[in-house]
């Protein structure tokens, strides 16, 4: 990061002419962005938003259109087979999550966006939650108990396994030790249609 800063007296009034520069990827999380704005408004200056910013949708898949040409869906169904899953449950259990909750659904749409994984972090920060002890209590949890009673409710779903998975880090103990949060890369494509479809 190459900062390089200046200030202007117009009537009176300090205006900045803060310019920064980000060299490859770069992450700050809310505190970090308060402190910088305390920093600023020490030395004087007013933070304003710009309001033709755009802000993006950490949900919105904009990499590519979702192909759900039956050939596609036939490929995924393939890929997905051994799984048990099919696009016609896949599709019931979005609307499941959509009907029920919206962290159900963040829980399926952040991995599947992310091509198969997303970090607990993206989780949080998707979810409007706070860095935290219980900051993520209530995704795989309360997920996983809605899964097994649409599962025994649904011609088809006996035996299927939540398409969503934990990734522990083992080297923490107790409730934070949840890093990220994996689909089965069988099922990504199957999940990545069904998610299109049912937003659409």
């Amino acid at each position: 990061m190459e900062p390089s800063t200046g200030l202007s007296t117009k009537g009176g009034t300090h205006v900045s002419n803060l310019t920064i520069k980000f060299a490859g990827t770069v992450t700050i999380d809310g505190e970090e962005a308060a402190a910088f704005i305390r920093a600023l408004a020490s030395g004087g200056v007013t933070v304003t938003a710009d309001q033709t910013a755009t802000v993006v949708d950490p949900l919105e898949d904009d990499v590519e259109e979702i192909d759900d040409s039956p050939e596609a869906v036939a490929e995924a169904e393939t890929l997905a087979a051994e799984t048990g899953w099919t696009l016609d449950l896949a599709r019931s259990w979005v609307e499941e999550l959509d009907a029920w909750t919206q962290n159900g659904r963040l829980l399926h749409e952040l991995p599947v966006h992310a091509g198969g994984e997303a970090t607990a972090e993206q989780m949080r920060v998707a979810a409007g939650r706070p860095t935290g002890k219980y900051s993520l209590s209530g995704f795989t949890g309360g997920t996983a108990k809605r899964f097994k009673r649409w599962a025994a409710a649904t011609q088809g779903a006996e035996g299927l396994s939540l398409p969503i998975t934990t990734v522990y880090d083992p080297t923490i103990k107790g409730r934070q030790r949840a890093k990220a949060f994996a689909i089965d890369p069988r099922l990504l494509p199957l999940f990545r249609i069904a998610l299109a479809q049912v937003q659409d």
